[in-house]
């Protein structure tokens, strides 16, 4: 089974539902992303898997996400995905929400408990790899090339959920590192509604 479409009779109703049938072209990805969207892929797959026939509906908290979950597929049960591009508009709420953000403030970066928790999903951690194999200079200057359209990190907080500090320093400590502007956000979870 693949997700269902909105309005499908299996589909339960008001919620988000993605329909990877949808998807004629997906836009290119960068090699880096390319690469996360297949790891992610893949372990998506294997948990899929591992629950098929044991739940049903299967739901899942992800959106496109770099086309990551284009092609996921249950054989017992039906999958149910977020209705959004990405993390940023589950999020915030909404592929609405997303858009009027990045219209409104193209320029920043967003960081949420989930990106800094495994110290592997934001730009940040490929510093110290870049320092070790480059030299500090180097390092900052390709650091600048990836960051220069940036002009404000934002740190999404989710309602009920307390932030952790360690993600506020990290967020602090980063955005002051690359003259980035910290902006703190409460985000919405209203697709999970």
């Amino acid at each position: 089974a693949t997700a269902n479409p909105p309005g499908h009779p299996l589909a339960p109703p008001n919620l988000p539902i993605a329909c990877h049938e949808r998807l004629a072209a997906p836009p290119p990805a960068s090699p880096r992303r390319r690469t996360g969207a297949r790891r992610l892929h893949a372990a998506l797959q294997a948990a899929i898997e591992a629950a098929d026939g044991s739940y049903d509906p299967i739901y899942l908290g992800y959106g496109l996400c770099a086309q990551a979950t284009v092609g996921l597929s249950a054989r017992k049960s039906r999958l149910v995905l977020l209705r959004t591009d990405d993390c940023l508009g589950a999020f915030l709420g909404s592929r609405q929400a997303r858009s009027d953000l990045l219209e409104s403030d193209p320029g920043s970066y967003f960081l949420t408990r989930g990106y800094i928790g495994d110290g592997t999903g934001s730009v940040f951690d490929d510093y110290p790899r870049l320092e070790k194999r480059f030299g500090q200079e180097r390092a900052a200057a390709v650091m600048q090339e990836l960051l220069g359209h940036y002009r404000r990190l934002v740190y999404i907080t989710m309602p009920g959920v307390e932030p952790l500090e360690s993600d506020r320093l990290y967020a602090r400590t980063h955005a002051a590192n690359f003259g980035l502007d910290y902006v703190e956000m409460e985000g919405s979870l209203k697709l999970l509604k």
